[in-house]
């Protein structure tokens, strides 16, 4: 489909009661469909203001109708007013919100300036500009063709330190000559980012941000060592180090031994000729790069377990596969805390599968260790989890992260 006289219009029952146009794809039952395409628009925007405020949560996301059941619509009186609003028909889709599969890319554009700079120093490019044929509208299409100004800003390997690593200059910098590029003055960065620098900014407030705005899908990673102002800080593309056939193997082999490695050396040298913090320094980024070489391995707790697939199929090592989605591929990096940093968030800035409504303390888990056959001759040790009972008392090694509240015993949970 997609041809204009194929068109309908959809409009969601349930949770904020968004309306689009249908192109004909595979949807739920938790919508209703239109055929006047352009009065179906108009009455649904109208019938959104019209809802009633007042009514709790619980009853603004039920809409007095449901599939089966026939809308009063007044054809005559909505064919007049969409002629009033739309007098050269319906608008060609676009949108400026990053987490939307029509967004163009370009950050000055966007509803989060700032997040989709990061993503784009980064490498990453969003699907209307992989995609020719999507349908865009003529704003959206000039926009897109825009984008390829800033590539030779991305970063090649998709790893930017927030300090200066390798000859590269720090990512405060980097973003910042990006944005320039983009349109955005500095003053005007410095706002965005609540009137922080833009390191500050980066340190402490783009990975929580990032969580929130994709809804805890973040594509960005934000691997720190646990010291806020003076540590190693790195943003890696998840799609990269979730690459197949030992791409994104030796991506993480890449941040561990030659970005980490260089920071650790200079910490070294530090040591040697009395620096102050260096040896606090140092300690805390050889702490991290052994945690990062524990999910190089695959030693429990750091080991990926998809539980829907069988054994055979069970990842040794880092050998993610990047259809397991964010929450899946991340739970490695969030398995065991760091001395100085955060509950619950392991070598993250952030964690994005915890819900937030309960405290770490009760929702950490500690690992249990089960060996299972294939039945292929083969034995391969997994980890089983369970809440602690005693969080003080299992530190170090303690798995931090949230799993959904079960009903099944404790010690029949998995992830």
């Amino acid at each position: 489909m997609g041809a204009e006289e194929n068109e309908s219009y959809l409009r969601s029952q349930i949770n904020y009661r968004k309306q689009c146009l249908y192109y004909g794809a595979k949807i739920c039952s938790s919508g209703f469909l239109g055929s006047n395409v352009r009065e179906m628009s108009v009455f649904s925007k109208q019938r959104s203001i019209s809802e009633p405020s007042h009514l709790p949560n619980r009853d603004r996301f039920l809409l007095p109708f449901s599939i089966g059941r026939k809308v009063v619509f007044e054809l005559p009186y909505w064919q007049k007013v969409a002629a009033r609003v739309y007098p050269n028909g319906l608008p060609e889709p676009e949108s400026d919100d990053p987490t939307q599969w029509l967004f163009h890319g370009r950050p000055e554009e966007s509803t989060a300036p700032l997040q989709v700079a990061v993503a784009r120093l980064l490498g990453y490019r969003w699907p209307a500009e992989l995609d020719e044929k999507m349908r865009l509208s003529k704003r959206a299409r000039a926009l897109v063709k825009r984008c390829e100004e800033l590539a030779r800003l991305a970063d090649d390997d998709g790893i930017v330190c927030i300090p200066s690593v390798r000859g590269e200059e720090p990512a405060a910098e980097r973003l910042e000559e990006l944005l320039i590029a983009a349109g955005i003055k500095p003053g005007k960065a410095r706002e965005l980012a609540c009137w922080t620098e833009l390191d500050d900014w980066l340190r402490n407030s783009f990975f929580e941000e990032h969580c929130k705005l994709f809804h805890d899908r973040p594509f960005v990673w934000h691997i720190w060592d646990g010291r806020k102002r003076d540590g190693f800080h790195a943003l890696i593309n998840s799609h990269r180090v979730c690459e197949g056939r030992g791409k994104g193997r030796k991506l993480l082999e890449s941040l561990t031994y030659a970005y980490l490695g260089e920071w650790i050396t200079r910490q070294k040298d530090g040591v040697k000729r009395g620096e102050g913090g260096a040896d606090d320094r140092l300690a805390a980024a050889l702490e991290l790069q052994k945690r990062l070489e524990a999910i190089l391995e695959g030693a429990p707790p750091f080991d990926l377990f998809v539980r829907w697939k069988p054994l055979a199929e069970q990842p040794i090592g880092w050998e993610p596969d990047i259809n397991d989605g964010v929450r899946m591929n991340i739970r490695p990096f969030l398995a065991s805390d760091l001395p100085n940093g955060r509950a619950a968030q392991g070598c993250c800035a952030g964690n994005p599968i915890s819900s937030g409504t309960k405290t770490a303390a009760k929702n950490q888990l500690v690992p249990r260790k089960s060996t299972r056959g294939s039945g292929t001759g083969m034995e391969r040790p997994l980890t089983s989890w369970a809440p602690a009972r005693n969080p003080t008392a299992t530190a170090g090694m303690t798995a931090t992260i949230r799993t959904r509240p079960s009903k099944r015993p404790a010690t029949l949970r998995r992830w």
